[in-house]
């Protein structure tokens, strides 16, 4: 039978305030919340009606601490940490070997978050790693109360799943933000491209993503490609330029 978990979070970005929501959806107990950001501490209090802890006196039995922090914060906050206390952090990047302390293991969310957004917890894949078995397995079982998608993955793993999500998710989205640059100077509505993005996903999500590329580039269209490039500039242009490239690289390649 596994065990009635309380959670204490440090941090009060993003990241804490959506653990916070999946928690208490699935009724697991937050025993308090730390950091440094004062009036963000006190609006989480305030809000989701959590105490605010400056210490780690007086913490239930077996309370796991989740460090919800900035990745070049997370060693000092590692550090602060008791030893008879066990924890982990929400990091994909930084490796279990720049902690010393092995009562801290990983718990690692594979998705963005943006204040205001509503996530499904049960969707979203954790990762686990843990120097310590019973650290291991008590970090499982309670990924497995908040998700559906739970699975180890040691530190080499993560890190290319992390390159890979900067790829799938910070540089696609800076696509976008060129996307609408672009039409906002010639006064045409970005949102007249929001049923082919939602397709576009849709079909990656079905089929594999080299199966499913169209486009100028794949098609060797040069009289389509150099029109578009001539209304282009700057960054933007060297970017197509690239990515055109890069497309038809991959193409002739397999």
């Amino acid at each position: 039978m596994s065990e009635k978990p309380h959670i204490l979070i440090i941090g009060t970005g993003n990241v804490a305030r959506h653990f916070i929501q999946f928690f208490q959806r699935a009724h697991i107990s937050i025993v308090g919340i730390m950091g440094r950001n004062q009036a963000a501490l006190a609006e989480l209090e305030e809000h989701y009606s959590l105490p605010i802890r400056k210490d780690f006196k007086d913490l239930p039995a077996l309370t796991m601490v989740l460090i919800c922090v900035s990745d070049k914060a997370i060693i000092d906050v590692a550090n602060t940490i008791p030893a008879h206390l066990q924890g982990a952090y929400t990091s994909g990047s930084v490796p279990l070997s720049a902690l010393q302390q092995d009562n801290i293991g990983v718990f690692y969310p594979l998705q963005t978050f943006t204040h205001g957004a509503d996530l499904d917890s049960q969707t979203i894949p954790f990762l686990i790693e843990a120097k310590q078995i019973n650290l291991q397995e008590r970090l499982i079982d309670l990924a497995k109360k908040i998700s559906s998608k739970v699975e180890l993955a040691d530190s080499e793993k993560r890190f290319q799943l992390h390159i890979a999500a900067v790829m799938v998710n910070n540089f696609v989205n800076h696509l976008f933000a060129l996307s609408k640059q672009h039409l906002d100077k010639q006064d045409i509505d970005f949102e007249l491209l929001h049923p082919l993005i939602e397709e576009t996903v849709r079909k990656i999500t079905q089929h594999e993503p080299y199966h499913c590329q169209t486009g100028p580039a794949i098609r060797e269209d040069h009289e389509t490609l150099s029109k578009h490039l001539s209304v282009l500039d700057g960054l933007p242009k060297e970017i197509y330029e690239l990515l055109t490239k890069s497309i038809q690289q991959l193409h002739q390649t397999k």
